[in-house]
């Protein structure tokens, strides 16, 4: 599944009584998620894969530099990735990231310069974003409920 065929998928958000919802792409037992990302005012609207194994939010080095982050606006850092190693990465914060509705201000992000085949994301929602909503992923009905 590419990036575009994700993102014509994706619903709007929408209110339901008292939750917010935001519709999301499962595939392959992956969750894609559409996210507004900003950097210094530069917006990108894109999608992330949902990682609730990652303790931190994590974009690629394509992303970055559609959001002008240089070089000199990261720090160095350590990434452990699924099969356990340590990698090389840069860090920064951003602006905000929102899922719509929710947004979170001056995120941490890891930066990682990712080889291979194309992916069908720009990044890795981890759980310093996931921690702060309250939340319920409902697979079957594609939606991510936020609660109040």
């Amino acid at each position: 599944m590419t990036l575009d065929r994700i993102a014509d998928t994706l619903c709007r958000h929408d209110a339901i009584g008292q939750l917010a919802k935001v519709c999301v792409t499962v595939s392959d037992n992956k969750v894609f998620v559409p996210v507004t990302v900003s950097y210094r005012g530069t917006m990108v609207k894109t999608i992330f894969l949902l990682d609730t194994g990652a303790s931190v939010t994590v974009i690629t080095a394509t992303l970055a530099q559609k959001l002008g982050i240089q070089a000199a606006d990261t720090m160095p850092g350590l990434t452990r990735v699924a099969d356990g190693r340590n990698i090389h990465s840069l860090q920064t914060n951003l602006d905000f990231l929102r899922v719509e509705p929710k947004s979170a201000l001056n995120l941490d992000v890891g930066i990682l310069q990712v080889s291979g085949p194309e992916l069908p994301f720009e990044g890795w929602l981890g759980m310093n974003f996931l921690r702060k909503f309250r939340h319920q992923l409902d697979v079957n009905a594609q939606v991510i409920l936020w609660m109040e």
